[in-house]
């Protein structure tokens, strides 16, 4: 008798399990499209903080290629290719920087043609700690706004190394 209480009871546990992971499973998958559709559009919203409309007359999210340079960070990477009447403009970057607080941070970065920085933004989502990497992100501080108009040479490589 408390061998078939047990059976029964690991049965409707199993069946309990198995019934939350189709759930789960329909969930997400139902929910798929939404999330990517989401994903774009904070893409695009985070293109245009990086590289203004003015500077650019084609779409950023469909001109891009695809590169893998370590420099950039491991594995494939984005270019985002700015255009004004068909001429170069500038790029947005996607770049990781492995040593965060709380992991790698994904960054995105709008350089001009001059090599100078537009914008630099913090691709959500992240693991930095709350209080201590709060910096990168805009909406809680402007510190990442302070590298629009530097370059390679303004400062000199002294004035990039972390303080």
């Amino acid at each position: 008798m408390i061998r078939q209480a047990i059976t029964r009871n690991a049965v409707i546990l199993g069946l309990f399990a198995i019934g939350t992971a189709a759930a789960l499973a329909l969930t997400n998958q139902a929910t798929l499209p939404r999330v990517e559709c989401n994903r774009q559009n904070a893409l695009i919203t985070s293109l245009a903080q990086v590289m203004p409309d003015d500077r650019h007359d084609n779409v950023l999210i469909t001109d891009r290629i695809e590169v893998r340079d370590p420099l950039l960070g491991n594995g494939a990477q984005h270019i985002y290719r700015a255009r004004r009447d068909g001429a170069p403009s500038g790029v947005v970057l996607e770049a990781t920087a492995p040593d965060g607080y709380g992991g790698a941070i994904d960054l995105i970065v709008g350089v001009d043609t001059d090599g100078r920085v537009l914008g630099v933004r913090a691709v959500p989502p992240h693991n930095e700690t709350p209080g201590l990497g709060d910096k990168i992100e805009r909406r809680k501080s402007d510190w990442i706004t302070t590298f629009n108009g530097r370059s390679l040479s303004n400062p000199d490589d002294a004035g990039w190394a972390v303080k």
